[in-house]
C-alpha cells in the first residue's frame, strides 16, 4: 500500500479540532478520538518513507504540526482523567522489567 499524501493544511486543520475539542462542546469533544489514529498512522507512514536519513520539507512540515496536535490534546487532558493515558507496563508482557 503506497504512503498516504497529507498535506500540510489537512494536519493543520486536525491540529485545530484538537485545541477547538478542549473547549469542552460535546460534538468538538469526539474529534480527538477520530483524529488521533489516523494521525499515528501517518508518523508510523512517515518512519517508513525516510530516504537517505531525510524526509521531503512538506512531509516534516506536516509532522511538525501533528506532533503540536499530540502536545496540545495531552495537555488539555483534564488531570483527574491523565492517569488513564500514562502507559501502564505489564511486567509478564515486557522483558525489560527483569533486567
Amino acid at each position: 500500500m503506497p504512503p498516504v499524501q497529507v498535506s500540510l493544511t489537512a494536519t493543520h486543520c486536525a491540529k485545530t479540532l484538537i485545541i477547538a475539542a478542549a473547549s469542552g462542546n460535546q460534538l468538538l469533544r469526539q474529534c480527538p478520538r477520530l483524529l488521533l489514529p489516523g494521525l499515528i498512522e501517518f508518523v508510523a507512514q512517515s518512519a517508513g518513507i525516510v530516504e537517505g536519513g531525510t524526509l521531503p520539507d512538506m512531509r516534516l512540515a506536516a509532522l511538525s504540526e501533528v506532533w503540536k496536535a499530540f502536545s496540545l490534546f495531552f495537555a488539555s487532558v483534564p488531570g483527574d482523567l491523565r492517569e488513564l493515558l500514562e502507559p501502564r507496563p505489564d511486567p509478564a508482557r515486557c522483558s525489560i522489567f527483569f533486567l
